[in-house]
Parts: structure tokens; C-alpha cells; sequence
């Protein structure tokens, strides 16, 4: 049997990646104010991304945010 997730799943999965991997930059650059600067704005406009996604599944970030 093959396995398969929906398009929404892979969408939600390549932005958890790319979550991933900024916080890694974000921890390479954790002495470059500049860089890490750089990387934390990506990492908040990728966040907002999965919030928007998460709207797929009916989940409300707000309604689970504390």
C-alpha cells in the first residue's frame, strides 16, 4: 500500500521545514544581530503562513493561543 497525504498535509509539512531550517540559521547567527534579525522576520512570515494553513484543517490559532 502506498502512502499519501494531502496536498493541504505537504503544504503544512514544507512549511514546518522551512520553520526548521530558519531556526537554524537563526541559531548560526545567533552573534549577528543583523543576520539573526533577518532570519526571525522570515521565521514570523513563515508562521503566518502556517496559521493560514492551519485554517485548512479548521483549526483557529486563536482560539488554542494562550
Amino acid at each position: 500500500m502506498e502512502n499519501t497525504i494531502s496536498e493541504s498535509s505537504a503544504e503544512a509539512l514544507d512549511i514546518l521545514e522551512q520553520l526548521e531550517s530558519v531556526n537554524e540559521m537563526i541559531d548560526i547567527h545567533g552573534d549577528d544581530d543583523f543576520m539573526r534579525e533577518q532570519y526571525e522576520s522570515r521565521k514570523k512570515e513563515i508562521t503566518e503562513m502556517l496559521f493560514g494553513k492551519l485554517k485548512d484543517f479548521k483549526i483557529d490559532i486563536r482560539s488554542i493561543a494562550a
